[in-house]
């Protein structure tokens, strides 16, 4: 079928690479792919290699490790502070007033942030003794977790709208982490948290003057639209909580059962392995934008996207298995150890794509209570074996548990595509 909005598209496009170049551009699902891998790689890639590599050389292992301890924390809060808005904010951008959509879901996890972080800060001495000292600056821990989630519902907002560019334009401003590095380097662990926490700061506040341009934001809450939300970011926060808490607790994981130097290890590795993750992730998070706009059948586009995400990691797996043990090398010579850590996570990464691009169509046909389970399979799986295997094998361990894990799930996943495909809704209706 031809496409009406470039008429021209055809004459240009031949065997030539610039008609080839534009066919692709022209196409939503990989347009808005590669604008958001390209801003996700920018971020993980030269800033938060940048971010950890200064960390690595200016401070000791064992800050360092501290350090992550507390963005993990910090992380892991405003994980559970997204209530399911997160996704919620881009399956009903197209269905209902963006203005109520984004008002809704930016108050409603900015609050469950402050609720959360505080109740962290109370019981902090007796779930992780090792950051304590988090009590000692409270305020900058609970305000960093609730400008982190406040800014991360914005950059959903640019996704849901179709504007990756302005989530480039959020994570160029946090840049600003790595100059303020530096000048703390005399708190240790906690002057990394700070120079992070700083970032997000600003971040927040270009992200504010970015998203009023296109949104009318609004303090009052439209029950109509909220009750339909919360119908799906209900069973999705479930959902969501199951799929992002084991990547946040494993380093915590790591840091109780073998030290903080192995959890410095491991961060750094999980680091350079999440440069190689965020491809599938990224075209997986376009394709559902692409999805929930009904741009063509969610089968056939799924598959393409798993067809893509498998083309690009080929050449990415190589360079790392080639070079490795170079980009370790950049942190310092201690974190050379987690080179075979580093082999297992790219590994994983092919595994992993299933479970980047499989949730996403099964959002699509809101069967809810199938990716509930599958997360929850996952969490159990992923923090389980770890629990296991890393008195064993060491932070070597987290990689086996991370191959296994994902090994696992892919039949299911692949079950529920091709069942779904087949005919059989897979949770037909379960939207809550």
């Amino acid at each position: 079928m031809p496409d009406l909005r470039h008429p021209f598209r055809g004459v240009l496009q031949g065997n030539s690479l610039r008609g080839t170049v534009e066919r692709y551009w022209n196409d939503p699902l990989y347009r808005n792919s590669f604008i958001l891998t390209a801003s996700r790689f920018f971020n993980a890639a030269v800033i938060g290699f940048l971010f950890w590599t200064i960390a690595a050389h200016q401070y000791p292992v064992a800050e360092v490790g501290i350090g992550t301890a507390l963005i993990s924390s910090a992380n892991l809060l405003m994980s559970l502070a997204m209530l399911g808005f997160d996704i919620a904010i881009i399956r009903f951008t197209p269905l209902r007033d963006p203005g109520d959509v984004f008002s809704i879901s930016v108050w409603i996890t900015s609050g469950a942030a402050l609720i959360l972080s505080a109740a962290f800060i109370l019981f902090v001495p007796m779930i992780m003794p090792t950051i304590a000292m988090v009590r000692d600056f409270w305020p900058l821990f609970v305000g960093t977790v609730v400008l982190s989630t406040f800014a991360y519902i914005v950059g959903r907002t640019f996704i849901a709208h179709r504007r990756p560019h302005l989530l480039f334009l959020q994570y160029l401003v946090s840049a600003v982490r790595l100059p303020l590095l530096y000048p703390l380097v005399f708190l240790g662990g906690v002057g990394i948290f700070l120079a992070a926490g700083l970032s997000t700061l600003l971040a927040t506040i270009i992200s504010i003057v970015l998203v009023v341009q296109f949104i009318r934001v609004t303090f009052g809450i439209r029950r109509e639209t909220l009750r339909d939300m919360y119908r799906f970011s209900s069973a999705n926060y479930v959902s969501t909580l199951f799929a992002d808490i084991p990547e946040l607790v494993l380093p915590l994981m790591v840091l109780a059962l073998l030290g903080p130097v192995a959890a410095a290890l491991y961060y750094i590795a999980f680091a350079i392995a999440t440069l190689i993750i965020v491809i599938p992730d990224a075209i997986g998070t376009s394709y559902f934008v692409e999805g929930c706009y009904g741009s063509g059948d969610p089968r056939r586009e799924a598959i393409r996207a798993l067809l893509v995400s498998g083309l690009i990691l080929l050449p990415i797996g190589a360079g790392v298995i080639l070079f490795g043990k170079a980009f370790l090398g950049f942190f310092g010579p201690a974190y050379v150890a987690a080179y075979p850590l580093l082999l297992l996570l790219t590994f994983s990464s092919f595994l992993v794509a299933f479970h980047k691009i499989c949730i996403p169509f099964l959002n699509i046909r809101m069967s809810i209570r199938a990716v509930v389970g599958v997360n929850a399979l996952r969490l159990v799986l992923l923090l389980g074996l770890a629990w296991f295997l890393l008195p064993i094998l060491g932070i070597y361990g987290a990689g086996l548990a991370w191959i296994l894990t994902h090994a696992i799930i892919a039949v299911p996943l692949i079950w529920l595509l091709g069942r779904t495909a087949a005919g059989t809704p897979a949770g037909t209706g379960e939207t809550a």
